[in-house]
């Protein structure tokens, strides 16, 4: 609880969410902005203290979370939180790791706001994946469906060098291949996507 606490306190100024489940997706502690993500007018549900896989977002965020703990590696989705009264539609990219100081158990999820629904900017996709500037070029072009020849046209860029970009981009989001990574991409603009591999 304190290591979730002490994270917590060092993403609230960025507007991240941070939201902490122990055993068995029970919820341990949630800011506000990740509160606001659960309930009836979020997209992901409790069920008895337990993060519920209802829905699109509830499955995502469960498979993200089994994938979490059968390879140790981040897992990456996103989520859509609708317009309510009083507030604004919003997505999140979501970031599911391991909190090692609170114990192998205890899974973190971090939800960075990047915009309105479907705006997948380099500066998003850069925080969100961890990208450097030329690999979030070359993620948001794939968002909009472009084909690597046509991304490196875009760019001004050889073809050698958008492929080693890709590998890369598919190396940091635990992906396989490009189609995979394009199915991610396009459920990112909608809102939510299959957890990465």
């Amino acid at each position: 609880m304190v290591a979730a606490t002490a994270l917590a306190a060092a993403v609230r100024h960025a507007g991240h969410g941070v939201m902490a489940l122990g055993p068995g997706a029970r919820l341990i502690y949630a800011n506000d902005v990740a509160r606001s993500c659960l309930g009836p007018e979020g997209p992901l549900r409790l069920r008895q203290g337990r993060l519920a896989a209802t829905g699109v977002a509830g499955r995502c965020a469960s498979e993200a979370l089994l994938r979490l703990e059968q390879t140790g590696k981040p897992q990456f989705f996103a989520l859509h939180r609708p317009a309510a009264a009083g507030r604004c539609a919003q997505s999140f990219a979501v970031t599911a790791i391991v909190d090692e100081q609170a114990g192998p158990r205890q899974r973190v999820l971090i939800l960075d706001p990047f915009g309105e629904r479907g705006a997948l900017d380099e500066s998003a996709l850069s925080s969100w994946l961890g990208l450097t500037p030329a690999q979030a070029r070359v993620a948001a072009c794939l968002s909009r469906g472009m084909s690597p020849e046509e991304v490196a046209t875009h760019c001004g860029r050889a073809i050698a060098t958008i492929r080693t970009q890709i590998r890369a981009i598919l190396e940091r989001t635990n992906l396989e291949n490009l189609q995979q990574l394009h199915r991610a991409l396009a459920g990112l603009g909608r809102g939510f996507c299959e957890p990465s591999r």
